[in-house]
């Protein structure tokens, strides 16, 4: 028996001995000043070229993209530690970190022959390829520290296909690829490291996280609390409601879930206890709050601004078509929260505990101007590079209208350098997001696996969107929400366009599963972030999130069988189809709380939840089936409690 423990245990220590590489490394602050100073010019230098790019310059964009990665990739190499169990960088990350100078040099010193270059007939010579296997490598590195275990085994998988898969018979073999082809086509190339993804990443990504933290630093995030406590705070759960509404309007902002919840949940999540939410209930509300803000326009995520690119649709338009079904996810988790508080019997905040309007507004009303301004210019057709560096001029001006919120040269360097070291992740992942695409080019995977995805639904298109819906989770637990948009727009969007979808339903219900997996336990970013606020346990918090953003794992559906939703339709058709998305989810949301004005049993709810799947069924006979049982049955309740045949049960506990 000892010695059957001594093999698992051995076991178990030998398998962590290979996996340990793959859980990457961690973020560290630099302490030694010969390392600061280099990371806050860098910082200083891009951020400042980013925004001359941005309003009056003009720069090739493969030249704009090779600077921008060699300076963050310098950063990341002095920010993030090779191992997860390390303490500080080392003398080989230094030298990493000059090396990704050197490579950009060498670029930027022969930008004049990559710019004019045609495969096949330029001459990629030695240098050429040392210098691009050097960059080759340390995006497979940096990828391995900031990313982990998950794209990372992707990446490995793809290359290994790409170089190997020629020795496969079937449908999955390919041409032989060499090298050299290889390295050159991901150096020299808008199809390589240097494609969409990184793209993306240095204009429209990098300007609106500026943004971000520039209004952050201003005290917008402050802003957003005081409104959301006007707004809500006295209300039944106030605190749960304050985190809804102010993770919404921060994380439409900020575009990332995991920042959301550290930024906003530190102070809701303690707030919500503080009256009685179960930790677990106050790290899911939170969680759930600062993921959707990446589908709630005017910014959303840095996946839309690649769908952008991919697509073709203006970035203006998407968000005016994503507007309805963001504020809809945000009405039934509000209406959730809603239904939970009175279950629980939780009480608001105190009045004293919250700013005024005059006080509010006088406090923090500038910050209206910025947003007001990004919003206006967004809608008016102005490419989002320049409106993300305009906005993000406007909070600067703003944050001087008083004094203790003025940007000073001091929080200025603060916010160049916390932009780059928080892009420098981004940049990564993107990087490494267009060797991807290099790879799934080169070896024409895209169609195989369209071919694979008919094979398994038989062309159906509603098991087609199952399937699709279960490969975008599963990527999504190990991968940032860009790796899983760029693998899910080359291989499952194909596939659902070809059966007949329209380009935006395809691309949005793609994002809504990238966003929705940092949820999706059992590796849920935004909820792993909660937990270490909440002091609870992240799996548990997964699960309580995924019941309480439920509507948003079939809202993808929702739109893609009835486009109206997304505006796409004559008024009446978008006027109904609203109506009757509104109430089908507020029967949703009563069914997955289990309360309306009392508990209700079990049959009760499968009742408002079967009222709640016919209502926003987009067929008339089943939205009127659905709205009679719905209705009559919330109106069955109202009477039994009226004619006190039924007292309320209320539970007290989250």
């Amino acid at each position: 028996m000892a010695s059957e423990k001594t093999i698992l245990k051995n076991s178990f220590a030998f398998f962590e001995y290979i996996y340990a590489p793959f859980k990457g490394g961690k973020s560290v602050k630099p302490s030694h000043i010969f390392v600061k100073i280099p990371i806050i010019i860098l910082s200083t230098v891009l951020t400042l070229f980013e925004l001359y790019v941005a309003s009056i310059g003009s720069v090739n964009t493969l030249l704009l993209v090779a600077i921008f990665v060699a300076c963050l990739y310098a950063i990341a190499f002095t920010t993030t530690t090779y191992s997860h169990k390390a303490t500080n960088i080392t003398i080989i990350d230094y030298i990493l970190s000059l090396c990704s100078l050197g490579v950009g040099i060498y670029f930027v010193i022969n930008q004049e022959r990559y710019l004019s270059w045609i495969s096949g007939i330029s001459q990629f010579n030695t240098l050429d390829f040392i210098f691009a296997t050097m960059l080759i490598l340390f995006t497979l590195e940096l990828m391995r520290r900031v990313a982990g275990i998950g794209i990372s085994v992707v990446v490995i998988a793809l290359l290994v296909y790409t170089f190997f898969g020629h020795l496969l018979t079937g449908t999955f073999a390919h041409r032989e690829i060499t090298l050299e082809l290889f390295v050159e086509r991901m150096f020299i190339s808008y199809e390589g490291i240097f494609s969409a993804p990184i793209q993306v990443a240095a204009t429209y990504a990098f300007l609106f996280v500026l943004f971000g933290k520039f209004f952050l630093y201003a005290g917008g995030g402050q802003f957003f609390f005081d409104i959301s406590a006007l707004i809500a705070g006295k209300k039944v759960g106030g605190p749960a409601k304050i985190a809804v509404i102010s993770s919404g309007l921060f994380g439409t902002v900020s575009g990332s879930p995991t920042s959301d919840v550290v930024t906003t949940g530190s102070i809701t999540i303690p707030m919500m206890k503080k009256i009685g939410y179960s930790p677990v209930y106050a790290g899911a509300v939170e969680s759930v709050a600062s993921t959707g803000g990446s589908i709630l326009p005017p910014v959303m995520g840095s996946a839309v601004f690649l769908m952008a690119e991919f697509t073709g649709i203006p970035y203006g338009d998407i968000i005016q078509h994503a507007l309805f079904m963001g504020l809809l996810y945000y009405f039934v988790v509000y209406l959730q929260v809603h239904l939970g508080s009175q279950r629980m019997g939780l009480r608001g905040l105190e009045k004293d505990q919250i700013k005024g309007l005059v006080e509010t507004f006088k406090t923090g009303g500038q910050h209206i101007i910025p947003l007001f301004i990004l919003v206006y210019f967004l809608l008016g057709g102005y490419t989002p590079f320049f409106v993300a560096s305009l906005a993000t001029l406007a909070v600067f001006i703003v944050s001087w209208f008083k004094k203790e919120t003025r940007i000073t040269h001091k929080k200025l360097v603060e916010i160049f350098v916390d932009t780059c070291t928080s892009m420098a992740t981004l940049s990564v992942v993107c990087a490494a997001a267009g060797m991807v695409i290099g790879s799934i080019n080169l070896t024409g995977l895209a169609g195989k696996f369209s071919s694979l995805i008919f094979s398994l639904s038989n062309e159906n298109v509603f098991f087609s969107l199952v399937i699709a819906m279960f490969i975008i989770i599963l990527l999504g637990m190990g991968m940032p929400t860009v790796s899983v948009y760029v693998l899910a727009a080359a291989l499952v969007a194909p596939a659902l366009i070809q059966l007949g979808l329209g380009i935006l339903e395809t691309h949005l219900y793609i994002i809504y599963f990238c966003v929705m997996s940092a949820i999706t336990p059992p590796i849920a970013v935004a909820c792993f972030a909660a937990s270490s606020i909440a002091e609870a346990s992240p799996m548990a918090i997964g699960l309580r999130s995924v019941r309480l953003g439920i509507v948003a794992f079939i809202m993808p559906y929702m739109f893609i069988y009835e486009p109206a939703l997304l505006l796409l339709g004559t008024t009446t058709e978008i006027i109904m189809s609203m109506v009757t998305a509104v109430i089908g989810s507020i029967f949703l949301a009563i069914a997955m709380e289990g309360f309306f004005k009392r508990k209700l049993n079990i049959w009760a709810r499968a009742v408002m939840l079967i009222s709640g799947l016919l209502t926003i069924y987009p067929e008339v006979y089943s939205d009127i089936i659905g709205i009679i049982i719905g209705f009559g049955t919330m109106f069955y309740i109202y009477q039994q409690i009226k004619s006190r045949i039924y007292i309320p049960d209320i539970e007290v506990k989250g």
